[in-house]
C-alpha cells in the first residue's frame, strides 16, 4: 500500500511540474506547451482512476501512461493550423485565406503605443500562437510589412513601419522561426486599406501583415 502511494505521489508530482505555467512574456506557448499540458492532465487523470479503483502500483504506472498517451494526442490535436487560426480571429486578428496564401493582419494599435516600436509584453501569447503556426508551415518564406496612417511625413511613416515590422520579426525569430525566412518590409501610408479622413480608418492602416503559403502543411 506504502508503495502504491508513493508512486501516485510522484506521478502527481511530475504532473504538477509539467503543466506549470511559465510568465507570460516567455515561450510557454511553445509548439510543444499543448501536448505537455495535456498529456499531464491525461496522466493525471489515468492514475486517479486506477487508484479509485484499487488498482495495483503496476496498474497505476500503466493507467498513467495510457492517460498520457491520450492526452498528448488531443493536445497535438489542439495545435493544428486551423485551430491556431482560430484563435487569432478570436483574438482579434483579420485572417484572410485566398488558395494556398495567409494573411493575418496584426492592429498596430493593440500591439504598439502610438508611434511606438515597442510590443505591448500582454501581446506577447498571441505572438507565441502565430510563430506556432508558422511552425507548421515549414520553411515556407514569411513576409512581415509594416503600415501607417497618413498623420506624419512619408518618410518618418516609412520608418515607423519598418521599425515595428522589424519589431514583430523579431520576437517571432526568438520563438524560433528561422531567420532566413523572414522579408521585413516598412512601407509607411502607402497602399492604405481605409481611408485616413475618419478615426476607424486611421485605426485599419495601422497595422502588420504577416504573409505565408500553407503549401508546407
Amino acid at each position: 500500500m506504502a508503495s502504491k502511494h508513493l508512486i501516485i505521489f510522484g506521478i502527481i508530482t511530475l504532473l504538477l511540474t509539467a503543466c506549470t505555467p511559465h510568465n507570460e512574456g516567455a515561450s510557454y506557448l511553445s509548439t510543444s506547451s499543448n501536448m505537455k499540458v495535456a498529456a499531464g492532465i491525461g496522466a493525471g487523470v489515468g492514475v486517479g482512476g486506477a487508484a479509485i479503483a484499487g488498482a495495483s502500483a503496476g496498474g497505476i504506472i500503466a493507467a498513467g501512461a495510457v492517460g498520457a498517451g491520450i492526452g498528448a494526442l488531443v493536445g497535438y490535436h489542439m495545435r493544428t493550423p486551423g485551430a491556431l487560426l482560430a484563435e487569432l480571429r478570436i483574438a482579434g486578428m483579420q485572417v484572410i485565406e485566398l488558395g494556398y496564401n495567409v494573411r493575418i493582419i496584426l492592429p498596430a494599435d493593440q500591439f504598439f503605443e502610438p508611434v511606438g516600436t515597442e510590443i505591448d509584453p500582454s501581446r506577447y501569447p498571441i505572438l507565441n500562437r502565430l510563430a506556432m503556426l508558422l511552425e507548421d508551415y515549414g520553411s515556407a518564406p514569411i513576409t512581415v510589412a509594416g503600415y501607417t496612417d497618413n498623420v506624419m511625413s512619408a518618410q518618418l511613416n516609412q520608418l515607423l513601419a519598418q521599425q515595428q515590422a522589424q519589431a514583430v520579426a523579431n520576437y517571432l525569430r526568438s520563438q524560433g522561426i528561422a531567420w532566413q525566412r523572414l522579408r521585413i518590409k516598412g512601407f509607411g501610408e502607402q497602399p492604405n486599406v481605409a481611408t485616413n479622413h475618419t478615426v476607424m480608418g486611421s485605426s485599419d492602416n495601422r497595422r502588420i501583415e504577416i504573409k505565408v503559403r500553407k503549401e508546407h502543411v
